[in-house]
């Protein structure tokens, strides 16, 4: 097996190599343990990968995040907000397919490229919308709007290049021990962004004016990652961390050429797997409903309320589902746990049903059709909100999990970039419904996905071949 093998790690360093081969005794192969090393670098590279996925998610969320400011400022109604945030998942699904090729091709530096590519888009985004700030006389409001759509088309298109590669960021840097910890961490950041997002804009922006303000703050913050994974962002560990590592490694090596048949074929092969396609429906739909359900989650909530309270319930969701979802990847990771994500993602999906349920009741319209809600006092709906998002956030790492382990022997990268095209193919089929029905209705759509997406994941057959 150690034979078989060493031609593989070549592609990690030679020196490394010759580490694990002087020190590993005769007839030891890479099958054991102790020969797989992980590097302190590997938060490095995970540390600016979620920053700039939460950083994407910030600027997408923006003019949302203080929605009655925004329309003042822009002079615009909901229907435009509601487009700035659908050209988000439309953008995404034009580029998806070339990120995922980026990641997968055979040179082995897809995750920096891809990670580099996206702070350039954010950074891109984040200053094209400022420039009507420079001098806002020489600028017509269809101008402004104009720069503002292009601005929210880069950020958008730089989703796919961090939020689909996550599971193959996890696999080619961290142990097995720590594969779903890390995924996790990298799959909330989106939702860290727009934790941000609720709680920044309110604290920022107190009128239209100050608007202006939010957006400065925002290149700033575009710019430390573009600096950071520019002067340094390593192409791969210098030893794997773990079999799975190498077998990643093994199959670029096989595909030496990856082109876009070869990637057809990969895709092919995975869809044709009816448990697959179950696992990517259900998450798609899990995630792009709530995509939507938080984007307009301010503009639905009773308008007496005000920004600033509608932002603490969006905050309070938003930052629970992130403590889910690096809960579920710990505790995924104990050993006894590892084959039992799909019944995890059951149990937590029937959960968020519930809560989801009861905070739909408490409010309109559902609340004036004579139903008794059981939560009425803003405080214990913030209470319902929380709970909701904290069990619907723990099943995002578990389905990218889930369809990576599903999709074995094809890549983890292919897989993600799937599941990650039906999110955004929900989000834009929600954020595409008129805002009158949104307001109406966003509640109980929520609530209603989940018990849907619990009955899809329940028929899928889960073979965990990866672990």
């Amino acid at each position: 097996m150690e034979d078989q093998e060493r031609p593989l790690l070549r592609a990690y360093t030679s020196s490394s190599v010759n580490t694990i081969e002087n020190n590993a005794g005769p007839g030891l192969g890479l099958g054991v343990t102790s020969e797989y090393k992980v590097e302190r670098s590997r938060w490095w590279v995970l540390g600016w990968f979620s920053y700039i996925a939460a950083l994407q998610s910030l600027l997408w969320f923006t003019y949302s995040s203080v929605p009655d400011h925004s329309k003042t400022f822009l002079a615009v109604g909901d229907n435009t907000l509601f487009l700035f945030l659908n050209e988000g998942p439309i953008a995404f699904c034009c580029t998806v397919w070339y990120a995922n090729w980026l990641l997968t091709r055979s040179s082995g530096t897809g995750l920096r490229d891809s990670v580099r590519t996206a702070a350039v888009l954010c950074f891109l985004g984040s200053t094209i919308r400022c420039i009507p700030l420079l001098k806002p006389a020489a600028f017509s409001q269809t101008a402004t709007l104009g720069l503002i759509h292009v601005a929210q088309v880069l950020n958008a298109a730089a989703a796919p290049f961090v939020v689909a590669s996550v599971s193959a960021l996890s696999l080619e840097w961290f142990a097995e021990a720590e594969r779903n910890t890390a995924t996790a961490v990298g799959n909330v950041a989106s939702a860290a962004g727009r934790a941000v997002g609720f709680y920044l804009g309110p604290a920022v922006v107190h009128r239209p004016s100050q608007l202006k303000s939010l957006l400065l703050i925002e290149i700033v913050l575009a710019t430390l990652p573009l600096i950071a994974v520019c002067v340094y962002y390593p192409v791969r560990p210098t030893t794997p961390p773990s079999s799975g590592a190498v077998e990643a490694q093994r199959k670029r090596a096989t595909d030496a050429k990856t082109t876009t048949w070869v990637l057809l074929g990969e895709i092919g092969q995975v869809l044709t797997n009816p448990s697959f396609v179950a696992i990517v429906v259900a998450g798609g739909i899990n995630m792009g409903v709530y995509g939507m359900w938080s984007g307009v989650l301010t503009s639905v909530l009773p308008s007496s309320w005000g920004d600033a309270t509608a932002g603490y319930f969006g905050l309070a969701n938003t930052l629970s589902g992130i403590v889910g979802g690096v809960l579920a990847g710990l505790l995924t990771d104990v050993r006894s746990m590892q084959k039992k994500l799909k019944t995890c993602i059951i149990v937590a999906l029937l959960g968020a049903g519930a809560f989801f349920t009861l905070f739909a009741v408490a409010l309109p319209p559902l609340s004036e059709q004579g139903l008794k809600p059981l939560a009425k006092s803003r405080l214990g709906l913030l209470m319902v909100c929380t709970i909701a998002g904290f069990l619907r956030g723990s099943t995002d790492p578990l389905f990218f999990e889930v369809a990576a382990d599903t999709a074995h022997p094809q890549s983890a990268g292919t897989a993600g970039s799937i599941l990650t095209f039906g999110y955004h193919i929900a989000l834009v089929i929600s954020l595409s419904i008129p805002a009158s029905v949104l307001e109406n209705w966003a509640l109980s759509a929520m609530a209603a996905v989940m018990f849907l997406c619990c009955m899809m994941v329940s028929l899928a057959r889960v073979h965990y071949k990866r672990r």
